[in-house]
């Protein structure tokens, strides 16, 4: 994330990033989401998230939400009833873990 220009969410300003809600401090963290909207549960587990101290709001990379819209793609088969996937594990695999 240092080195990018702005994204959705946040700013990179001199090494640090920065909330574009309210422009507190934010960090990484790693945390889960879970999708149920029809189809069968899915939850993504260590998605790197962009978390404001201040506000409290999350947002994702680009990078970051690419890669949880096509695992949750290859998630949601047919019969599936349920799925569980390890972002990080996941982006090892990929090359790509950040």
């Amino acid at each position: 994330m240092v080195g990018r220009q702005q994204k959705e969410g946040y700013r990179v300003r001199a090494h640090a990033v920065t909330c574009s809600n309210c422009g507190g401090e934010a960090v990484v963290k790693s945390r889960p989401i879970s999708f149920h909207h029809g189809g069968p549960a899915i939850t993504i587990l260590n998605v790197p998230t962009v978390v404001c101290r201040e506000c409290e709001t999350s947002t994702y990379t680009e990078e970051t939400y690419r890669a949880v819209e096509q695992l949750r793609k290859e998630a949601d088969r047919p019969y599936t009833v349920t799925a569980t996937v390890d972002y990080a594990k996941a982006a090892e695999a990929w090359g790509t873990a950040s």
